[in-house]
Order: structure tokens, then C-alpha cells, then sequence
């Protein structure tokens, strides 16, 4: 098995010859071809809010499973990106080392193994966290590989609005993965992560604009102007800023995680009217500075969630508490739980007690029980009850006459005393 180098090296127009591949080559082709980076920021966003859906420290295997499984699901996505868009890396500096672009991976080689990790990622979730979380996982991959890669990252401008939608996914797959419902919380939070991800992109595409043109990739900073995409990024920064206060009566978060929403939304949103503000004074192309803002964001985020994950530890909040807001998907109706009807004190067609006694005795007491009503019970446990029944010999229940039917009450008549006044005299 040899690995392949067709990229020219400097002041050189021929490839480098094949050599010997040795395991660890393959090892970091493949690793590459999964871009680390891009899962280590899915990942930042997926373990805080399993911390929030469990109200604290979620299960240790959930959380990784969760984790190894969303990896791969992530991994997947990514392989297969890279196998589709190996013809317009090659075109991108930025890119122009990724191991498609490069051949250190056959092509099919990459659409076998990014095939093979969704299958395995897939598999993972449904047999050791849960159906939902499976599900979201399969959504994100296909949105990524089918809408956002095939279909809107060559045509609109809009392609990372858009597309960002499956970099959102992994707030909800955590949460699934806890609850195995969807609430409004995890919903917050992908809003957060979808108003963040436009101007974090855009502010990196301006850097590389010139490879966005070469590679024909109608980024927004190829087709449109810097005072147009700064002006949506501070719309957006504003967007992703209220969204993430949202979060905080939504989920019922302490003021711990207000303030750090406060003053890192107030650095977002200051560096990105800076940046406004030197393009409208006629600033442009590096000195613009645009990577500071990059930089910034990807802060910001980490740092939120960040703010998500200890939030809860210090609040010491459990699920369903008041602040925690209703599920809407899955939640599953416990039984036994709720409001409980209270037993009527009189049998149907019986006159209830009278003012001091029962029936038209009124004030009159049982003569066999003195200070006792009959209609009232004897007070005492159920098991001083069943002490005297096996002391009397009768017991409580008797099998029953049909199999499968279980145990029926046994039927012994009970004698019940006679008052005063209820039909005869007292015989003195």
C-alpha cells in the first residue's frame, strides 16, 4: 500500500514519487480527513447542555457514549465533505493540504470510511443511548452532506446561514441523549449557535476571499462588498447576544450565567461595531483585522457554554424543577403520578351521618362500640389489621377460581352491630 503526494512542492512542476506508507501515515490521513477541529467545537457545545438536561453531572456512560458516537457522527460528515469538495480544495490555499485535496486518501477510500462512521455512529446511538438522539444524528449528517455541501455551498451566499443548521445539531443531540425528549431550553441554545455561526464564517471568508473567488464559492465576501458583511455581522452578533439571554428565564439559570452572557455578548457585539465602524471610515481588505473578530467569537462561544456547564452544578437544579421549561416531544406520561380522587365517606343510596352519629340515630352512638360512629374505620395500620385477621383465622385473600385472573377479596359475611333507635330497642 503506498500513499501518494501530487501536490507540486515549491520551485518543483513534477509530483513527488510514491512511497512506502507506513501505519501512522494512515492513521493521520484519516484523522485529518475527519477535521479535529471542526468536532472539537460540536463537542463544546454538546457536553454543557447535557449538564443543563440533567440538572447537574449527567450519567457517566451517557455522557460517553454520547460523546464517542457524536464524534463519529460529526467524523462522518466531515469524510465525506472532503470527498465531495476535493476538486475545489485544491483550488484554496487553506485547504490545499487536506488529505483529498492532496490524494494522501482515495477518493473511494474517503467515501467508505466517512460511510462507515455513520453507520457505526448510528448503530451506537440506537443500542446504547437512545432512538431520538439516533435519529438527530442521521438528520444532521444527511442536512450536511446533501443540502448544505451538495446543494448550497456552490449557489447562494446564504450557504453558511443556511447550512450552519447541522453544526446546531449537536446542542440537541445532548440533550436528547439525557432526557430522550426535546425542550425549549436545547432550542435556545441551537438558535444561539445558528445566529453565531454567519459572521464567525464570514469574518474568516474575508480573510480568504481570494480563494473563495478562485475555488467559484459565492461566499459573501466574494459577491458582496466589507460594509455589507459587516453590517449583517453586527446584526447577527446583536441576534446571537438576546438569544443567549433568552436562555436565561427559559432554562431557569442562575445570575452566574446572566452575567457572563452579559459581558461577553457586550465584547461580541463592540469588536463587530468596530469593525463596522473602520469600514465605513474606508478601512479595508487586512487592515480591516477581521481574524480578531474571528478569534473573539470562537471565545465567546467556548466561554458561554462554558458559563452553561457550571451553571447548573452551582444552582444544584434538578429536571423539572420551577424554572425548567415543559417538554414538548417524548415526554412519556408517568403513571400513578397526579392528582388522586378522594373516597366518598357514604355508599351510594346510603344517608350520610347526622350531626353527631349516623342515619336517624343523630346523636346517638353505637351502642357495641362506645365513641364510635359504625360508618367510621378503626384506626391503625395495615398491618395491625392483618395481625388480627390471622389471630380471627380468616384470610385476607383467597385465590381465585380463575387462572390468570389473580387474587379476589374473600366474600365472609361481617356481622355489623346494631345501634339504638336503628329498628329495635336496647334490651337492657
Amino acid at each position: 500500500m503506498t500513499l501518494t503526494n501530487r501536490s507540486p512542492q515549491a520551485g518543483s512542476s513534477t509530483p513527488e514519487a510514491p512511497r512506502k506508507a507506513a501505519l501512522g501515515d494512515y492513521v493521520r490521513a484519516y484523522v485529518a480527513l475527519s477535521k479535529p477541529r471542526v468536532i472539537e467545537l460540536l463537542l463544546i457545545t454538546t457536553i454543557p447542555v447535557m449538564f443543563v438536561a440533567a440538572g447537574g453531572v449527567p450519567p457517566l456512560w451517557t455522557a460517553v457514549a454520547t460523546l464517542l458516537f457524536g464524534t463519529m457522527s460529526a467524523a462522518s460528515a466531515n469524510a465525506m465533505n472532503c470527498y465531495i469538495d476535493r476538486d475545489i480544495d485544491r483550488e484554496m490555499r487553506r485547504t490545499r493540504q487536506r488529505p483529498g485535496a492532496m490524494d494522501l486518501v482515495t477518493p473511494k477510500g474517503a467515501l467508505i470510511y466517512g460511510l462507515a462512521l455513520a453507520i457505526g455512529s448510528t448503530v451506537g446511538f440506537l443500542v446504547f443511548v437512545n432512538v431520538l438522539s439516533a435519529t438527530l444524528s442521521v438528520f444532521a449528517i444527511l442536512f450536511y452532506i446533501f443540502v448544505y455541501t451538495m446543494l448550497l455551498k456552490r449557489r447562494t451566499a446564504q450557504n453558511v446561514v443556511w447550512g450552519g443548521i447541522a453544526g446546531c445539531m449537536p446542542v440537541l443531540i445532548g440533550w436528547a441523549a439525557v432526557t430522550n425528549s426535546l425542550d425549549w431550553a436545547p432550542f435556545v441554545l441551537f438558535l444561539v449557535v445558528f445566529f453565531w455561526t454567519p459572521p464567525h464564517t464570514w469574518t474568516l471568508a474575508m480573510r480568504y476571499r481570494e480563494d473563495y473567488a478562485a475555488a467559484k464559492v459565492p461566499m459573501l465576501p466574494v459577491v458582496a462588498g466589507d460594509r455589507r458583511v459587516l453590517l449583517e455581522t453586527v446584526l447577527y452578533s446583536w441576534a446571537t447576544v438576546i438569544v443567549s439571554l433568552i436562555f436565561w428565564p427559559v432554562a431557569g439559570t442562575t445570575v452566574f450565567y446572566g452575567a457572563v452572557a452579559l459581558i461577553l455578548g457586550a465584547l461580541l457585539v463592540v469588536q463587530a461595531h468596530r469593525l463596522l465602524s473602520r469600514s465605513m471610515a474606508g478601512v479595508s481588505g487586512a487592515k480591516l483585522k477581521t481574524m480578531g473578530f474571528f478569534h473573539l467569537s470562537n471565545a465567546y462561544l467556548a466561554l458561554l457554554f462554558t458559563a452553561v456547564t457550571i451553571d447548573p452544578l452551582i444552582a444544584g437544579a434538578r429536571p423539572g424543577s420551577p424554572g425548567r421549561a415543559p417538554s414538548l416531544v417524548g415526554r412519556v406520561r408517568r403513571r400513578g403520578v397526579g392528582s388522586t380522587r378522594a373516597r366518598p365517606t357514604t355508599r351510594p343510596g346510603r344517608p350520610g351521618p347526622g350531626p353527631g352519629g349516623h342515619g336517624p340515630g343523630g346523636d346517638r352512638r353505637c351502642p357495641t362500640r362506645p365513641g364510635r360512629s359504625p360508618g367510621r374505620r378503626r384506626p391503625g395500620s395495615a398491618a395491625e389489621g392483618s395481625a388480627r385477621r390471622r389471630r380471627r383465622g380468616r384470610p385476607r385473600t383467597t385465590p381465585s377460581p380463575r387462572p390468570g385472573v389473580g387474587r379476589r377479596r374473600s366474600r365472609a359475611p361481617r356481622r355489623r352491630p346494631r345501634c339504638a333507635g336503628a329498628g329495635r330497642s336496647r334490651r337492657t
